[in-house]
């Protein structure tokens, strides 16, 4: 935000009182205050609008590291739609052990079948092995009988950059 064309005229009790007359110098101080409140504020006198942090007409927003604290997190302070989300989706059908990497960080997956008759076994679990211990991701297990020709959906819902 540039500065304001006028800097701010403090008028004294003096220049307002009954004895005292409409000047050049009180009207001036007058309309240079009203300009420096209407730049500061905003063209329409309506700082959400004019003055949004967004780096064009103000600073941006920088915040250091540890200024959002548990207590500004609490309650209400995060919901759900203010988180930037995105879902995943495995499908298949056939039957034995389908392992599906998602991110470490995803929700609890959900599992679907047309037809309403689960007849498998959904589970998150961590597979030892080299590859799985370097990343940042776990898997889920699908245990379905080997001899299985029904179709399913397993969704999970993770958090997107």
């Amino acid at each position: 935000m540039p500065a304001p064309t006028y800097s701010w005229n403090n008028i004294l009790a003096a220049q307002t009182d009954a004895e005292s007359p409409l000047d050049t110098t009180l009207m001036e101080g007058i309309r240079q205050n009203l300009t420096h409140l209407k730049e500061w504020l905003g063209g329409g006198f309506t700082p959400a609008a004019d003055h949004d942090h967004d780096g064009v007409n103000s600073k941006t927003v920088a915040l250091a590291d540890g200024a959002v604290i548990t207590a500004k997190l609490a309650d209400a302070g995060v919901t759900a739609v203010k988180l930037k989300m995105a879902r995943g989706s495995y499908a298949a059908s056939s039957g034995g052990t389908h392992y599906i990497s998602i991110s470490r960080y995803s929700h609890i997956p959900s599992a679907y079948k047309a037809g309403g008759t689960y007849n498998m076994q959904l589970a998150l679990q961590s597979r030892s092995n080299s590859v799985w211990a370097s990343t940042e991701t776990s898997e889920i297990s699908v245990i379905i009988d080997q001899s299985s020709t029904e179709s399913f959906n397993v969704y999970w819902d993770y958090h997107a950059d």
